[in-house]
């Protein structure tokens, strides 16, 4: 593969996954970026209309999807008939695509990406192919100034906390997912999950989060996706450098509505090649993710479920409980 230089477009070699809806505006910015990469193979994921006022703008997001396809490629399309709901929709779809693959690259239609993403995408994919303790590659790092924690002088650090705004992964590690989390009665109460964590409040929390799923049906894929890494004691990769921003802040977000976060404002950067791979774990970054990102939330987060759990003692079915976009800040960092 070529060194990159910012005077040339990087061409993908991996086939990415574009999951899209219903935002026409955002997608004619950020897929702007994949037609550049021009990869080989495209796989289009859309979800269907929640309503009728709805389909209108998931027809024209198809079709600008569409036209902007102006290169020679594989195009696969898994358009949903019917509203299946960000958690179903995305799950589904990445579980569809490595029924043809066994590695892509996956972005939303929120997430804007630097061209060099690709080719940092790309290398690392074919570094750590067989190293089963990375089980995906981000494109985001929310807080670039931490990057240098050392003087090592790697591309990239093992992490905790990778980001799902602009990533990667392998057939091999996605081959455990499960959107119902079936296993977390099995896992809830045993000890040995704690060696994974930092302290006991980063295992509440995530428990927390687990629960929320399993028992009261919160509709996301990304705490799934924590759960599968957890147990099977994965890690992520970030780039020292941010390379995918999101740019879907707003009241028409699911749930990045506050469009004052710091995260509505992260730099777009450049990656340099070659790509050096010394280890380099990333633990000034994941103790002020852990801080921002999860601490703040818990709390609240917590007392309401511990609410919702005693009135749900008192009814024989129980309910669906969904947080507040504005209190939901681990979900914040997530993709829409």
């Amino acid at each position: 593969m070529s060194t990159f230089n910012s005077n040339e477009v990087y061409f993908a070699q991996t086939p990415v996954a574009y999951f899209f809806y219903n935002r026409p505006d955002l997608i004619r910015q950020t897929f702007q970026e994949i037609a550049k990469a021009k990869p080989k193979k495209l796989f289009l994921i859309a979800d269907g209309a929640k309503d009728a006022d709805d389909e209108k703008f998931c027809k024209i997001s198809r079709e600008v999807v569409k036209s902007a396809i102006d290169w020679p490629c594989e195009v696969y399309n898994n358009f949903s008939s019917t509203h299946l709901g960000l958690g179903e929709r995305v799950a589904s779809g990445i579980a569809w695509v490595f029924e043809k693959v066994e590695e892509a690259i996956f972005i939303e239609d929120d997430v804007l990406v630097h061209n060099s993403f690709f080719q940092y995408c790309d290398l690392l994919l074919d570094y750590h192919r067989n190293n089963l303790q990375v089980m995906m590659i981000s494109g985001c790092n929310l807080f670039p100034s931490l990057s240098n924690e050392t003087n090592n002088v790697s591309s990239y650090l093992f992490s905790r906390y990778p980001m799902v705004w602009g990533w990667a992964t392998w057939k091999r590690a996605w081959s455990n997912y499960d959107l119902k989390m079936q296993e977390w009665p099995h896992w809830k109460n045993r000890s040995d999950l704690s060696d994974y964590f930092v302290n006991k409040e980063e295992e509440r929390t995530f428990q927390f989060n687990w629960e929320r799923v399993y028992s009261y049906g919160f509709d996301t894929w990304t705490f799934q996706w924590d759960f599968c890494r957890v147990i099977a004691r994965g890690l992520g990769l970030i780039p020292k450098k941010n390379l995918a921003v999101n740019i879907g802040f707003g009241e028409s977000a699911t749930h990045t509505k506050d469009s004052s976060s710091f995260l509505a404002h992260l730099p777009l950067q450049t990656m340099e090649f070659p790509l050096h791979h010394q280890r380099e774990d990333a633990i000034l970054h994941d103790q002020a993710y852990f801080k921002k990102m999860i601490k703040r939330a818990s709390f609240l987060q917590r007392a309401l479920l511990r609410i919702s759990q005693l009135f749900s003692c008192r009814s024989e079915t129980k309910p669906k409980v969904k947080a507040r976009a504005s209190t939901d800040l681990t979900q914040s960092a997530r993709p829409l």
